[in-house]
Formats: C-alpha cells, structure tokens, sequence
C-alpha cells in the first residue's frame, strides 16, 4: 500500500465515525473535545519522548521534522527559514488534510490533528512558540508553521 492508501483507509473512516458524532453531539462540543483530548494525548507523548532528546533547542527539534518518516512520506514541504531562533516550514500537500477534506471533515481533522501543534512545541521547550495563520486543513493553500525560540 501506498502511504495516501494507508491514510485513506485509517482517516477517511476515522473522519466519517467523527461526523457520525457530530450529528449526535453537536459539532462544537465534538471539536472542542477533540481539540482538548488531542492536545493531553499529544503533551503526553511528548513528555515521553523528552528523556531521548539530547537538546531541546530548534536545531534539534527541526531536525526531528525533517527527518522523522511519516512526516516526510505524509508531507510535502519547504523550509522557509531556519536559523538558531526561527524555524519556518510551508506545507504545499498533507495527507491527513486531503484525507479528511475528503469527507468534508477539515473541521474535525484541524482539531484531531492540527490544534494539537502548538501544545507538542511548547512541551517540546516552554520558550518554543508555533505561529501559524493558514492550514491546508481549513482550506487554504498551504500551512504555514513557523516556530520561534523565545528567550
């Protein structure tokens, strides 16, 4: 299987069980449950992880995006910037955004997936903070991730 098949078999149906949901329960209440629930789970694994990192500089956590493998099979981007203070990525294609744009669930894969950012980096480092303003998620042409190392 292809990475695209893989996430279209988990997500497509992961993002047709949340809408079944949303009916039911609301879409707000869902989303922002998904928003809170992701963002424990992803501070969580985090935390986790932490023991294993050497440094918990930019260099470092750019060189864990870059390389880590679903990012680079599920991602296609380009560094903007990258300096000591300032790490900037736009995203042109995701596969989790084209799988839960698909079932018209942009909503629901922002708050699955996306919102859970900005916690993962200030877990990563207190002083590390993510801007972003555009997610292929929500519908705009690219994401733009641009994390900067507070002093």
């Amino acid at each position: 299987m292809t990475w695209e098949q893989v996430f279209n078999l988990g997500y497509k149906s992961y993002a047709r069980v949340m809408n079944k949901f949303a009916e039911r329960m609301g879409r707000e209440k869902l989303l922002n449950m998904l928003q809170e629930t992701a963002s424990e789970v992803v501070a969580e694994r985090t935390k986790a992880l932490l023991p294993l990192v050497p440094r918990r500089d930019l260099a470092t956590f750019a060189l864990f995006l870059k390389n880590e493998p679903v990012y680079r099979h599920a991602l296609v981007f380009n560094i903007v910037e990258e300096s000591a203070a300032v790490f900037e990525i736009h995203v042109s294609q995701c596969l989790w955004a084209k799988a839960f744009r698909a079932q018209n669930a942009g909503d629901i894969g922002y708050a699955a997936i996306c919102h859970a950012d900005y916690v993962g980096s200030t877990t990563y480092n207190p002083k590390l903070e993510l801007r972003r303003t555009k997610t292929l998620m929500q519908g705009d042409d690219y994401c733009n991730h641009r994390w900067v190392m507070g002093a």
